[in-house]
């Protein structure tokens, strides 16, 4: 009996113990460590990867915080970087467009800081970031401003990652993984620009090639961040960006993946529903095509960060000014007697 008990005693042991994970590895802090197993880049949620496991999903879950927002209240700004080795366009679209699953775009506080690209410039937009906590705040507070960035140095976002985590700042790696997705595809590392013409033209990629960028809405920030990660490989291959904007049924995510297996493409997505940005990576797992979730990573940890709830639509909070009856599918009908 007693050895039954222990037993079971560290059954219940072990089971919290695997529940023991700080839920900043899956919100950009503490991230740039690695184990003996696993690989680990600075600032990426390893639950929207591709190929992630249910193990994963399930520290994921655990692990998760869902903020409550008062009835009556909006969402309170807090000071956002959008951070860039060019020109930081990028990083302020996909802020602005998280934040505004939160709030009204116009209130978003969302400050550009462009060509970061040495370590004495990662250093010193990190240190701002940390004087936005407010005085006496302790590290663990995490109260600094938030950190979007897209970086294709992986030294420097592990860098950055690594001096956030020091100083509690919360940040988020909004390149890397369109970044990580292309290398394997292409099997080769980013930033070639300075191969020679003949050491180009012996990279072997077909041509011919598109990347479906596919979302709820426009499809702009999907399309502008596989712009800004094919800079980094010349002489892809890739001729076109297919947009697929205001795809809001299941039915046509199903037909777009299929297409993108058919052509052997890949596929970045922005989906402000949590459902259908599920569902599209499930097709995609399922039928082995390459894809990168570039926008429900930012939504997750702005959650956090801004404590307050997503509205989880298309468009978010950005409402039409002429929107009025008219403009439904209302109808009366007679009451039954």
């Amino acid at each position: 009996v007693a050895r039954r008990a222990g037993a079971a005693a560290g059954k219940a042991e072990d089971m919290w113990d695997e529940g023991d994970v700080d839920e900043d590895d899956f919100l950009g802090i503490g991230m740039a460590k690695a184990d003996a197993k696993t690989k680990r880049i600075g600032g990426i949620l390893e639950n929207f990867s591709e190929g992630a496991n249910l193990k994963q999903a399930k520290l994921f879950a655990m692990t998760r915080t869902f903020a409550v927002a008062p009835w009556n209240e909006d969402v309170k700004s807090k000071p956002i970087f959008a951070v860039s080795d060019s020109t930081g366009n990028v990083a302020k679209r996909l802020a602005v467009a998280a934040f505004s699953q939160f709030g009204c775009a116009d209130v978003a506080d969302v400050t550009v800081v462009p060509d970061i690209r040495t370590e004495a410039g990662v250093r010193e937009v990190v240190r701002e970031a940390a004087q936005m906590a407010p005085r006496k705040a302790l590290a663990i507070d995490k109260s600094g401003g938030m950190l979007v960035y897209t970086i294709a140095s992986q030294a420097l976002g592990a860098l950055l990652a690594d001096e956030c985590n020091k100083r509690g700042v919360p940040c988020i790696n909004a390149l890397e993984p369109v970044l990580l997705m292309f290398e394997k595809r292409f099997k080769r590392q980013r930033n070639i620009e300075a191969l020679s013409d003949v050491e180009l033209a012996g990279v072997e990629n077909p041509a011919g090639f598109t990347v479906f960028a596919v979302s709820d809405s426009s499809g702009g920030s999907a399309h502008a961040m596989a712009i800004a990660a094919l800079k980094q490989f010349p002489g892809n291959g890739i001729e076109s960006i297919t947009n697929c904007s205001e795809v809001r049924s299941l039915e046509e995510i199903n037909c777009i993946v299929q297409e993108s297996r058919r052509l052997q493409c890949m596929l970045i997505f922005t989906f402000a529903s949590p459902g259908m940005s599920r569902y599209t990576r499930m097709q995609c797992e399922r039928a082995k095509v390459l894809y990168v979730d570039v926008y429900q990573p930012v939504v997750i940890a702005f959650e956090k960060y801004l404590n307050y709830p997503p509205v989880g639509v298309a468009g978010g909070h950005q409402l039409r000014d002429d929107a009025d009856a008219q403009h439904f599918s209302w109808r009366s009908s007679p009451v039954p007697t």
